[in-house]
């Protein structure tokens, strides 16, 4: 794999990591809306059913469960990532390529972080992306 497909699985993890705990949130507030509907009605349900309530806590506890997994894998890809990243000498490409791929700031924040123009930071990062292959051999 090329350093750019390595590189932007950070990005598609981290976007996906977001995704699963805005879910998550959502169904925290779901959850304790229902808990406040049913708290006051007192249904016996058979044991192997569950109630609304309970099958929020169900999804939420899986899905809770998917988030700390991803973030597993995200942070073994970022660590492997860095280990790689520092072995680039120049300090320029070093920082385009945190800011981007580990950070997940845009070309135009990192331009204005780094003092520099945007098309100087895409400049960079194509010579970064360079560097990151040559290090690894074009296949990580």
């Amino acid at each position: 794999m090329r350093a750019k497909e390595y590189l932007y699985q950070l990005k598609d993890a981290s976007k996906l990591i977001e995704t699963l705990t805005e879910e998550c949130e959502r169904l925290k507030n779901t959850s304790q809306n229902q808990a406040i509907r049913y708290d006051s009605i007192k249904i016996k349900a058979p044991k192997n059913e569950t109630g609304p309530q309970e099958s929020s806590y169900i999804s939420l506890e899986g899905l809770t469960i998917k988030v700390e997994n991803e973030l597993k894998k995200l942070a073994d890809i970022e660590t492997r990532a860095l280990d790689v990243i520092a072995q680039i000498k120049d300090l320029r490409l070093r920082t385009v390529l945190i800011k981007y791929y580990v950070q997940n700031k845009t070309f135009e924040q990192t331009a204005v972080e780094m003092d520099l123009t945007y098309r100087w930071v895409c400049e960079l990062h194509g010579q970064a992306l360079k560097e990151f292959d040559a290090l690894t051999g074009g296949d990580i």
